[in-house]
């Protein structure tokens, strides 16, 4: 074993980096830590990655809070109330083994001993024990150990071991660091219509600062359904028309052109479970419902999308079973609050809707009850299918909170228990924050609150990508009744289908995928960028994708009917993975066919293995789409500005390169310049140095807005960083 620190012998700031306040005690073996969430992390050298880490600490705790220590991906949860402790691989909250007994003691001494070798973990906490063992078996580029909340903290133990340090080759730089664009043309039509004056004019400047390739997302030609006016008027619709009067039917077709006489490379992206933007609705039997809605949503119609999902709804994820229709009015209402202190105020108040448009104050009389963090509503005789619970007052305090899964129980007046759905955002619409603001200064307004618009049901926050987490991830978060909107809505019932969201098991969505990827191989592209990550948001991932032909296909595997019977989630995950990867296999055939490149996304997202939940219950089997079909280029697409830097990231880049295929790095460009704050040249040089082939600006629209005098207005610069005036630069310095 080799000991890496010692409280004994080293000073805490010596080693690690520290996020809060630390100050050494009279002992000079205790450390005072405190601040708002305070962290100690360690970086490790990508040469010499720990592959077998173990953590003692012992520590006191002035004031409540919670503890995480993130050993990427693996996540160990210790709480101080009435919330499991638990061990979450890839993302904090994707929980695999929980312990209700583990409770971090305030003011007492705390021991805790961490484990983690071979996707092996151990955790010893004041005498309890969780282990989880994982398929999965990461290198570790970073340890950190974080309070949350007011933290005030003494630590009187520390220690950090490793058993060994795994030799790893430093990845060799890219002989040629390639710079590519993404351009979401609907984010750039935002602010002004674009013009093939305009396009031409955008892919000379991009080839002039050094540019060699632009990856142009494809949502279809103006007949696609998701080009059609929304009637939102945060939304361009107007700019939409004028775009497409200008250029014809394709915007890809026309970028292409314009991209090919500037000398740049082309290829559309496409996203296969990104047809429609279900989050963003208008409510039932409302007249923009009725003018412009498509795909049905629980208590709205989804407006802003493909016409083909809409239109074939039995194609899209189906919910594994559907509750039968209430029969009696509901009568009592159950609210479980962490805060055992909390009550529910005498002046809450009920309101009532039958389209989930207009609200009304529910008037007849009932009671209300609170004792030991079990809130209750009785004596209600509500018949509609939708409601609101509202505590005027008392919004944004925060004391009425639980998981999402544990905070309200409904129950009719035969005392049967009712299902029903969350809606947690009072309906609002995206509109710009100024005249010409960019997609990224856009605000949402309530235009008359919850009472006049009703609320976003199934959905964390409309256009949440919840798609990034999996199964029941989202039922785990924290929410409170008495929230900053003060309102919290009811639907009885539950979505059939993840609306617009197709099923990788049914033909008929493959087909589709297909036509769309023969589309643009039409429009001339260079090749095509298949992309998984997506913009839909439903609450409850882990009850969809039982299409018929995924519950036949694991029927016949595995003896067992998914849709009566209990069955493997991981055998199910890895199936419906099958699938997905049986159509890249198919759609990689037709684009080489036509001598086109034939490229994959890969996210941040996909790490971990599928034994918990994983990003849309499916089995993402990226390192076999890298052996076995071995594109020409893979994207890496993130969503932690950091996990470039994690084993994931570093193991696609691995074995990439036993096949010489060109990883480019693919993050959000507006949160990574928040956080360099526009110092860019030793972010790019530490990109290099772990082997990346090439950089992807995500995307054209954070970097440049166009003006409705048919100019452009550019935000972020980073011409010095490529092309001639980096070489220049280079030059200059002598490298």
């Amino acid at each position: 074993m080799n000991h890496l620190f010692s409280l004994k012998s080293r000073n805490i700031p010596d080693f690690w980096t520290v996020s809060g306040v630390a100050s050494q005690e009279a002992s000079t073996q205790q450390w005072r830590v405190s601040g708002q969430e305070v962290s100690l992390r360690r970086d490790f050298d990508c040469s010499a990655l720990p592959g077998a880490l173990t953590l003692d600490i012992e520590f006191v705790p002035r004031t409540a809070g919670q503890i995480v220590v993130n050993l990427d991906p693996f996540f160990i949860w210790l709480n101080d109330r009435h919330q499991p402790a638990c061990i979450c691989q890839s993302l904090l909250g994707n929980s695999a083994v929980q312990n209700l007994a583990m409770t971090v003691l305030t003011g007492k001494r705390n021991a805790l001993r961490m484990t983690c070798a071979e996707g092996r973990v151990e955790v010893d906490f004041n005498g309890e024990r969780m282990v989880f063992a994982s398929h999965y078996k990461p290198t570790f580029d970073h340890i950190s150990i974080s309070w949350l909340g007011e933290a005030d903290v003494t630590i009187e133990r520390l220690e950090l071991s490793s058993y060994a340090l795994a030799s790893h080759p430093v990845p060799a730089r890219a002989s040629h660091f390639q710079w590519q664009m993404t351009v979401d043309f609907v984010d750039d039509i935002i602010p002004a219509p674009c013009t093939r004056g305009m396009l031409d004019a955008m892919m000379k400047r991009l080839a002039e600062q050094g540019y060699e390739q632009v990856n142009w997302i494809y949502h279809g030609d103006v007949n696609s359904g998701f080009w059609d006016a929304t009637g939102n008027k945060g939304l361009p619709d107007a700019n939409v028309a004028r775009t497409f009067a200008d250029l014809g039917e394709s915007d890809l077709k026309a970028a292409v052109v314009a991209a090919h006489k500037a000398g740049l490379r082309l290829h559309a992206t496409i996203k296969p479970f990104d047809l429609s933007i279900a989050g963003l609705n208008f409510p039932l039997h409302s007249p923009l419902a009725a003018a412009f809605g498509k795909n049905d949503v629980l208590g709205g119609k989804a407006y802003w999308g493909f016409h083909f999902p809409a239109e074939h709804p039995e194609l899209c994820m189906r919910r594994r079973e559907l509750p039968p229709p209430r029969t009696a009015p509901i009568e009592r209402v159950i609210i479980a609050s962490r805060d055992t202190g909390a009550t529910l105020p005498a002046n809450t108040e009920v309101w009532i809707s039958d389209d989930n448009w207009k609200y009304r104050r529910y008037t007849e009389p009932f009671h209300i009850r609170s004792a030991a963090g079990q809130l209750e509503m009785d004596g209600l005789r509500i018949v509609a299918p939708f409601f609101a619970i509202r505590l005027p007052g008392h919004e944004g305090r925060h004391r009425i909170h639980h998981i999402l899964s544990a905070l309200i129980r409904i129950y009719d007046t035969n005392g049967k228990e009712i299902p029903f759905t969350y809606g947690l955002s009072p309906r609002s619409y995206q509109q710009p924050a100024d005249e010409g603001s960019p997609h990224l200064g856009r605000i949402r307004t309530p235009d008359g609150g919850f009472a006049e618009e009703g609320f976003f049901f199934d959905s964390l926050r409309a256009c949440a990508p919840s798609s990034v987490w999996g199964g029941d991830m989202a039922l785990g978060y924290d929410i409170a009744l008495d929230n900053d909107a003060g309102v919290l809505g009811i639907a009885l019932g539950k979505n059939a289908c993840v609306p617009g969201v197709m099923c990788p098991s049914e033909p008929g969505a493959r087909a589709f995928w297909k036509g769309l990827i023969a589309q643009a191989l039409d429009h001339g592209v260079d090749g095509v960028n298949l992309r998984v990550s997506n913009h839909s948001d439903i609450l409850e991932w882990r009850e969809y994708g039982f299409n018929a032909p995924m519950v036949q296909a694991y029927r016949e595997r595995y003896g067992v009917d998914a849709l009566t019977q209990a069955f493997d989630m991981e055998k199910w995950r890895r199936l419906r993975g099958e699938f997905y990867t049986g159509f890249l296999t198919e759609a990689q055939a037709d684009i080489t066919a036509n001598g086109k490149s034939f490229a994959l996304h890969i996210s941040d997202m996909m790490q971990g293995s599928p034994e918990v939940s994983t990003m849309m219950e499916i089995h993402w089997d990226w390192g076999a789409w890298i052996r076995e079909l071995r594109p020409d280029q893979v994207t890496m697409k993130l969503l932690g500005e950091d996990s470039y830097r994690g084993h994931h990231c570093r193991e696609v880049v691995r074995q990439c390169a036993q096949y010489g295929i060109p990883v480019i790095l693919c993050p959000f460009l507006h949160s990574v310049k928040d956080r360099l704050g526009g110092q860019w040249i030793d972010y790019f040089e530490d990109v290099k140095s772990l082997g990346f082939s090439g950089f992807d600006v995500y995307e054209h629209a954070t970097c440049s807005v166009n003006r409705q005098d048919g100019g452009t207005t550019t935000l972020i610069d980073l011409s010095e960083h490529i092309g001639p005036k980096r070489k220049a630069a280079d030059a200059r310095r002598g490298s």
